[in-house]
């Protein structure tokens, strides 16, 4: 049965920036697509952050990809950067702090020099793994792989210090040796090392088709979920349960690599998964990808587009307690789609990152041509339900990076091409910032008309309606706006001649105001939110 609805679903909670820092504004540079957005940006417990940036050495045919690794400020300025590789291409994409305080840092090489002495002696990308302190000297590195190449996609450390791994591989040899189809396809894999980077145990999941491994996470201490998407319709990828083109599969697997329970989830379209996500109190799982149609395990869905975001909730059985998709508006450009980037769970709720390409339904109207980005966020309760929304619109490419949190704070990092660059700060045509996202209740001051005073809409984003029920025609209405630490912002003055008064609020950054207006001898203060 399909359930679908077109109707909004109960927004009740204003998403906001608090604070925005630019990375980098400015003309295009060479490289631009690489060299000037982090990859991975990791808080540390020493108040600092650390991230890395891929860089392109060389010229012509005697090109690679070398690794930069960047210590940041609590203000996210550059400390210092060391440079990290061999002599052919490394990639690193996550960062992990130890129990220590060193850093574990993960990725590809198809070096065996340099940096990566200890490399492998057959010619193919493989699995680096790197132990640095804080000041970015190597203390110690692995690798593992096998012949064709293989790529790594999630790295989490374990409550009780163990690192796991996934990703997918075309091997099936060395390190990865495996039963196989014959056919030369990936497979995924996942890995658990000790904090000496020695390899514990390897699990390959064999499929009859290409499958992705986007995603490993902790439950327990012995219970870890894998997301798996796949087309397979052999027994290890469920195929007597596949649903449609591409499905979900979900692994739950022990901390000796057994499986415990396996599940493979989907509508009768294409679906995958980017994100295994765990309440850390609950303990309930959550599935976040992407599904196109609102059927079968789809529970519900908003809008009918090429492609929605998808939350599915778990039990610790992988029962699903909740499915449900959001997503923008078919409206007849065949470009229509949310695709998701990054999800993270933070004080309670599971927030989520898509580039858009439409409007309506769950996203604000379109901005830009029907084939540009637009960044969405969102934010879904326990039952699955978006609670909070908010579009980052250009005319040009808006797109997500990735989600980190420190401290109770939860930061995005998005970059922005753009003509009319709104999120630039000094009105470049490129952009990379990161934004630390506040949340408040809709109708956060919600005022009743009897106080003689109302103050609309809140939260807002450029023009503040006021009204003033008790002052007369031509009484001169005086008024300020402050910030949290009491500065004032603006300031004017207008005669009260329309009932309905505006004040312009878009040159504000996005926080918590303060209007004080002072009219016929009575003052008014009342509190709002600029988007």
């Amino acid at each position: 049965m399909c359930l679908k609805a077109e109707a909004q679903p109960d927004i009740k909670h204003s998403i906001y920036f608090k604070d925005k820092k630019c990375v980098y504004d400015g003309d295009p540079p060479p490289n631009f697509d690489l060299k000037h957005w982090y990859w991975n940006i990791e808080a540390h417990s020493s108040g600092n952050f650390y991230a890395i940036r891929p860089v392109l050495i060389g010229t012509g045919a005697n090109t690679q990809y070398d690794v930069l690794l960047y210590k940041l400020n609590a203000q996210f300025d550059t400390l210092w950067s060391k440079q990290i590789g061999g002599s052919e291409d490394d990639w690193i994409f996550s960062i992990k702090e130890l129990p220590s305080g060193n850093l574990v840092l993960t990725g590809t090489t198809s070096s065996n020099d340099g940096d990566v002495p200890y490399g492998h002696t057959y010619s193919a990308k493989e699995i680096w793994v790197i132990k640095v302190d804080t000041s970015g000297n190597i203390l110690d590195g692995n690798t593992f792989g096998g012949s064709n190449g293989s790529d790594m996609r999630s790295t989490i450390l374990s409550t009780d210090g163990y690192l796991y791994l996934c990703g997918e591989t075309l091997a099936n040899d060395y390190d990865f040796a495996h039963p196989s189809f014959g056919g030369l396809d990936n497979d995924v894999w996942a890995a658990k090392l000790d904090t000496n980077l020695n390899i514990v145990w390897i699990r390959v999941f064999s499929g009859n088709f290409s499958e992705a491994g986007f995603s490993i996470e902790e439950v327990t201490p012995n219970m870890f979920i894998v997301g798996i998407s796949s087309p397979g319709t052999n027994s290890e990828m469920l195929g007597n349960q596949a649903k449609g083109i591409f499905d979900v599969l979900v692994y739950c697997i022990d901390s000796t690599k057994n499986t415990i329970w396996a599940k493979r989830l989907g509508s009768s379209g294409l679906n995958d998964v980017r994100k295994c996500l765990v309440d850390p109190i609950e303990k309930k799982i959550y599935i976040v990808g992407n599904s196109q149609y609102g059927d079968l395990d789809v529970q519900y869905q908003t809008a009918d587009s090429s492609m929605n975001v998808w939350v599915v909730k778990l039990d610790t059985l992988g029962n699903i307690v909740n499915s449900k998709s959001y997503g923008n508006k078919e409206v007849g450009y065949g470009t229509e789609e949310m695709s998701i980037v990054d999800a993270i769970w933070h004080n309670g709720h599971v927030w989520v990152t898509a580039f858009s390409r439409g409007g309506g339904a769950d996203m604000d109207p379109r901005t830009g041509t029907t084939s540009n980005n637009n960044t969405w966020i969102g934010m879904i309760d326990t039952q699955a339900n978006l609670v909070g929304k908010y579009t980052i619109g250009n005319v040009g490419d808006d797109t997500p990076i990735d989600f980190f949190s420190k401290n109770g704070e939860l930061f995005l990092h998005s970059y922005t091409v753009s003509l009319n660059n709104n999120m630039s700060c000094t009105g470049k045509l490129i952009s990379t910032y990161i934004l630390n996202l506040g949340v408040a209740p809709l109708g956060l001051t919600t005022y009743n008309k009897k106080d003689g005073f109302e103050l609309y809409p809140n939260p807002n984003s450029g023009q503040l309606f006021v009204q003033i029920k008790d002052s007369k025609n031509g009484a001169t209405i005086k008024y300020k706006i402050v910030n949290q630490v009491g500065k004032t912002c603006l300031k004017g003055q207008y005669n009260q001649n329309l009932e309905e008064q505006q004040i312009d609020i878009s040159s504000l950054a996005p926080g918590s105001y303060i209007l004080h207006i002072q009219s016929n001898k009575q003052q008014y203060s009342k509190q709002f939110l600029k988007l």
